[in-house]
């Protein structure tokens, strides 16, 4: 991570590192008091670091979890998470209104609330598109608007991220 922040720094045109990672869910344990320091010493002018990490449930918000993210937070990175729907796991607007009420409460900020990638492994997590919409507009008037995510389906083949929004 040093290496690569370092040079990072070095290319004139790359002001914004964004690190993407589960750990924070799965491993929080590594992210030591030794990693924030190498990624706070490259937070500075040069290049502003920011994490965007991937809690489904609200179970997933651990005190360990937490920590973790705190150690980042004092490293000067802001966190954001991006989610995704899934059928039978947080498919429902009180759902994702926990989790997203949870992750406002550890200092991470909604991003994005994802329509499932089309991979034959996730079939059965599907949900129809308009499950989101009826996320999002369960969410509006209950929780800080930092708190509802961004609804966006991830085109296939490369297309890109497109934004969606109810009506």
């Amino acid at each position: 991570i040093d290496y690569i922040l370092e040079n990072l720094e070095k290319i004139p045109s790359v002001k914004i590192c964004r690190i993407g990672t589960r750990n924070l869910v799965t491993l929080p344990m590594r992210i030591t008091d030794e990693l924030c320091k190498i990624i706070e010493s490259h937070n500075n002018d040069n290049l502003s670091i920011f994490c965007n990490t991937h809690f489904n449930h609200e179970r997933e918000c651990t005190k360990d979890s937490k920590e973790a993210i705190l150690r980042l937070i004092k490293a000067g990175v802001s966190v954001g998470n991006q989610c995704v729907i899934l059928k039978g796991v947080n498919d429902s607007g009180e759902k994702m209104l926990a989790l997203h009420k949870k992750l406002l409460e550890m200092r991470v900020r909604a991003y994005y609330m994802y329509d499932p990638e089309i991979i034959p492994v996730s079939r059965g997590f599907r949900t129809p598109l308009a499950k989101g919409y009826e996320i999002i507009e369960y969410m509006r008037g209950k929780i800080s608007g930092m708190g509802i995510p961004q609804f966006v389906n991830d085109l296939p083949g490369g297309g890109g991220k497109v934004t969606l929004s109810p009506k």
